[in-house]
């Protein structure tokens, strides 16, 4: 889509992509410590 294409070509999407990835990466680690 337009929006879409608009949010890949976004300067910011990679900095945004890298705090996602780092996000799901910490939860998976700190998530078996919790249980």
């Amino acid at each position: 889509t337009r929006v879409g294409n608009y949010l890949l070509n976004h300067p910011f999407m990679l900095p945004g992509l890298g705090g996602v990835i780092a996000g799901v990466t910490f939860g998976f680690v700190i998530a078996p410590m919790m249980v």
